[in-house]
């Protein structure tokens, strides 16, 4: 066995509790651990028959238990390839036949070898002998696969020459980095952190999370050094896989390393300490005992000073497998020939300084254009195609050239390639040429194709003209890591999200900019258009002023509002729209202190000091009035008399008119602190209660006394909801929704026997129990999270059990839109429609697309208010799709040390005709349905739910075919198709 596999059985001898493996998160490893879940592996696969030369494929979720599979496989003389969870299931299917994998380890596997017995030591392999594989992009139109032998892994180990101590990975697990990654941890008895994409993909977050876990060591591509250069943990930083330019360490305590490395070496070739600015920095000395030179065409070593292509001798890669064609071209007698040009400077160094095929490299990614141009043949329906790679500056792009005589859609087209080819491989630009270019012998030239112009109709890089411009693309290059975004750029086609897109809005400085503007623009261009178009007029006021300006008048109740104001007055002894709680602190606290806190919130927050009265019209108008500020105070009660009153402090807010509707008191007992809050749900909403218990900590933690903070942005936020229905946009937003939903007979609700006017309520929940794994291909391959699939499944269950093809729901949008309104205690959300029209020959990729268009254009609209409830009691109900977190339980995510105390909703009725909600629990998704009891039997309920998980099911079974139709669908749920 190697000196990597020795050295790791010697660590756990020796320090067995020290940590080797996190996910940053939830799962941490010590040496010892690692030692005993990777000798499950073992025997699993030696009780399976596996052994020297069989191939097991990983396919696990990011994190930590990859990397265990790993040291099993080696420990029983096997070989792996590791395919991340997401990739392409045309690419999976293809590397499992390529490779011959004899098994396949995904989570249902996992749980098997969970139930093995450990089994000791290693089997005995020769140097010679498989190892792992690493598939990359083929010139074929097929990932190639890099097969590496056992003798590989010591150098591999040892290429690394420096002090690792701790090391972040943010590399695809199916990367040679992380393998080179994982050897040297375990040769230098380190440690080793699968950063989650959720980390990667948000810079600050990365940066607190190699702080936090005192990072030493990172690996990045160039192009993102300059988030890393900010983490002050780090001592080494590695550069690797792009050209490096004037990058370099000031500081003697921080090593900067420029890494010559590849798939088909596995080992660091080369490196360079960058200490001095280079316009093209070096990769420096060979790093290993193995032969580095440069030869030319022929094969002869270039003369000093010429330039040649790169050569690096390893004679443990097999090189690609099943393509014998390509390895004679590029292993040959022991060397792998890069197709890199070099030449050696004045310090005796090796310098990259082009390429000698048509390959290009995109965010550190390999690309070679036969896998696009077959992707885009068989997606695109396109005959002729070619494509090619250029390099401009730092930037690099594929440009795809057709000859088909059609307008082709680039957003279309980059929507369905996205299914088949990860995201960096996806073309920037699509050019029509009349005919492929040939050279002087009839051979299709791919250097011959032009480059596209810059300002060319296709969305190549635009300078940015303004001011706001400038800071949305410095912005979007900033959260979307990468080197240059255009004015033109498209936010959603270079990979931003919703997500990011509210960082985004925290990352450039434009107050008021709001999540609809972006969605709508999508480019820096239109976005700042639409910035500057719609924002508040300039009265020379700041926002504070503005916001006290904005509290001394009068606004009438939003739509949701008014829907919720007519409910509680059609069952006014009800609790049903309480949102109450209360909380115990169980570290010893200052009691004056913490009565001062809650005081001080409540006075920072105008929605907790806010009073409904008619005016002249007789409209229900909301007004600030901190006249009726009551403050808290300590009442001193036991903790016997804590329980009983537990079941007696919610009650009805009878008279809702002429006082603020919110309560709140402070208990102390011989043991604890207790604070009991209770606010009517139109002036508060499922993201304040995080917000609210979050303010009152913070302002007890505060070395200052607690005082009221300056006024939240609730009152500006009602002005500027009232301002909006003047404009352009509002007018816009109207014709968007009337266009699309209108003139359709939509069902809306479940069809229902009963129809009685009372108001009872009921409630059932199921625990969805999908497979974890299954879900996230099929969150993938739908370019939808949870929030739209489940919409999806409520949808189908409605329309199977009305037996009608239109139906509608209606989802809560939460409405914090903007960074000025993520502090803000109110009531902020919207309610948006979704509906589908459905035909068995839909197939589900359509509906998935047709869903996904609806959740953005919804938003991007959402000034306009389409579901009008005010008048809606128990007689027009849609059914209101919810999916959250369960943020009321957030307690333990608290500075103080708190839990939550359960309290009695005596009277409660239904607020709606039925909730359909999604909500992440600790012990998993969880489907919890309210309802009305007089209208909905709770067999027809927990009929409608089975439906929905069968459904559920059914998307999970075709969740790699989303060419798979609507009537396969339901056939496979056991359901008639409706209508």
């Amino acid at each position: 066995m190697s000196k990597v596999i020795d050295s790791f059985f010697d660590t756990v001898k020796e320090k067995p509790d020290e940590p080797v493996l996190s996910d940053c998160g939830a799962v941490s490893l010590t040496y010892l651990e690692l030692d005993i879940l990777s000798a499950r592996v073992y025997r699993y696969l030696k009780e399976k028959g596996i052994g020297r030369e069989d191939f097991v494929m990983i396919l696990l979720p990011r994190g930590v238990l990859p990397f265990v599979v790993m040291l099993g496989v080696w420990r029983a003389g096997a070989a792996f390839v590791a395919v991340e969870e997401g990739y392409p299931a045309e690419r999976i299917a293809f590397i499992k036949k390529d490779c011959g994998c004899r098994l396949t380890i995904d989570t249902n596997e996992w749980k098997e070898i969970l139930k093995m017995e450990p089994l000791s030591g290693c089997e005995q392999v020769l140097e010679h002998d498989a190892a792992f594989a690493v598939y990359t992009s083929g010139s074929t139109g097929n990932p190639k696969g890099v097969l590496h032998e056992y003798g590989n892994l010591d150098i591999i180990a040892a290429s690394v020459t420096f002090d690792v101590v701790s090391f972040g990975l943010i590399a695809p697990t199916n990367f040679v980095a992380s393998v080179i990654g994982y050897l040297a941890i375990l040769f230098q008895g380190c440690s080793m952190f699968v950063l989650p994409y959720s980390v990667i993909k948000n810079p600050p977050a990365l940066i607190d999370c190699y702080v936090k876990n005192n990072i030493h060591t990172a690996f990045c591509v160039p192009s993102v050094y300059r988030l890393f250069s900010k983490i002050p943990t780090l001592k080494v930083i590695v550069l690797s896989s792009e050209p490096t330019r004037g990058i370099w360490s000031e500081d003697p305590k921080v090593s900067i390393y420029n890494f010559y490395v590849s798939s088909e070496t596995g080992f660091i070739a080369s490196r360079a300490k960058l200490e001095k600015p280079n316009e093209n920095a070096p990769i420096g000395h060979p790093n290993t005992d193995l032969k580095m030179v440069l030869r030319d065409e022929e094969g002869n070593v270039v003369p000093d000073g010429e330039t040649g292509e790169i050569c690096v001798e390893n004679p443990y890669v097999r090189g690609y497998i099943n393509l014998p064609e390509q390895n004679a071209r590029a292993f040959i007698n022991g060397e792998y020939r890069t197709a890199d040009l070099g030449k050696i400077n004045e310090d005796g160094e090796f310098v990259v300084v082009g390429r000698a095929d048509d390959m290009v490299k995109i965010n550190g990614n390999r690309v070679e254009p036969g896998e696009v141009e077959d992707a885009a043949r068989r997606r695109l329906g396109l005959s002729e195609v070619m494509a090619r790679g250029f390099t401009d500056g730092e930037d690099a792009f594929i440009c795809l050239y057709y000859t088909d005589d059609i307008e082709l859609d680039a957003g279309k087209a980059r929507e369905a390639l996205i299914k088949v080819l990860p995201y960096y491989m996806i073309p920037a630009h699509f050019m029509h040429i009349d005919s492929l270019p040939r050279t002087a012998n009839g051979k299709v030239s791919r250097r011959m194709l032009p480059k596209p112009e810059i300002g060319s109709k296709e969305d190549t890089y635009a300078e940015p003209k303004t001011p706001e411009e400038k800071a949305l693309c410095d912005a979007m290059a900033k959260i979307l890591s990468v080197s240059r975004v255009g004015a033109r750029d498209d936010f959603y086609t270079l990979g931003g999200s919703s997500i990011l897109a509210m960082e985004l809005i925290g990352s450039c400085d434009l107050p008021e900019l709001n999540v609809t503007q972006i969605f709508r623009g999508r480019t820096p261009e239109k976005i700042a258009a639409l910035y500057l178009e719609e924002r508040m007029p300039d009265i020379g006021l700041s926002r504070n002023e503005s916001i006290k300006r904005a509290m001394t008048r009068s606004y009438p109740l939003t739509y949701e509002q008014l829907y919720m104001f007519d409910y509680q007055l059609y069952t006014p002894k009800s609790t049903m729209l309480n949102i109450a709680g209360m909380l115990r602190f169980n570290e010893k606290l200052d009691a004056e202190r913490l009565k001062a806190s809650i005081n001080a919130m409540i006075q920072s927050h105008p929605a907790l000091m806010t009073s409904l009265s008619y005016n002249e019209d007789g409209e229900v108008v909301q007004h600030y009035t901190p006249e009726q500020f009551s403050p808290v105070e300590i009442e001193e009660i036991s903790e016997d008399e804590i329980e009983e009153l537990a079941d007696t402090l919610v009650h009805p807010f009878e008279g809702l008119m002429g006082k603020t509707l919110v309560r709140n008191r402070l208990f102390q007992t011989e043991e604890a602190l207790y604070w009991f809050y209770e606010i009517h749900h139109m002036f508060f909403d499922g993201a304040s209660g995080k917000i609210m218990i979050k303010e009152v900590c913070d302002l007890y933690l505060d070395k200052e006394y607690p005082a009221p903070k300056e006024p939240d942005g609730y009152y500006f936020m009602l002005y500027e909801r009232e301002h909006q229905k003047l404009s352009e946009q509002y007018a816009k937003s109207r014709e968007y929704f009337e266009n699309r939903y209108d003139g359709t007979d939509w069902s809306i609700r479940l069809d229902c026997e009963m129809e009685s006017r009372k108001n009872g309520y009921g409630e059932q929940e199921m625990l969805l129990d999908l497979p974890e794994d299954e879900f996230k291909e099929l969150e993938e391959v739908s370019n939808l999270g949870k929030n739209g699939i489940y919409m999806i499944s409520e949808l189908l269950a409605m329309a199977a059990m009305n037996g009608k093809k239109d139906v509608m729901t209606v989802w809560v949008y939460k409405g914090r839109d903007s960074r000025n309104l993520t502090d803000i205690l109110g009531l902020l959300f919207r309610e948006l429609p979704v509906a589908l029209s459905l035909s068995p020959d839909m197939t589900l990729g359509e509906i998935y697309s047709d869903v996904a268009e609806q959740i953005s254009s919804g938003i991007a609209h959402c000034d306009y208010p389409y579901i009008d409830k005010g008048s809606a009691v128990k007689t027009n109900d849609h059914f209101i799709f919810i999916y959250q977190e369960n943020n009321w339980n957030c307690a333990n995510e608290m500075p103080l040390d708190m839990e939550e105390v359960d309290i009695d909703f005596p009277d409660i009725a239904s607020e709606t005709a039925m909730d359909v909600e999604i909500i992440d629990t600790d012990e998993g998704t969880l489907l919890f349905l309210e309802y009305s009891d007089d209208r909905y039997r709770d067999e027809d309920v927990k009929q409608f739910m089975d439906t929905m998980l069968s459904i559920d099911r059914a998307m999970l079974s075709f969740r790699k075919h989303p060419e798979a139709t609507l009537g396969e669908l339901f056939k496979e749920a056991g359901l008639p198709f409706p209508g």
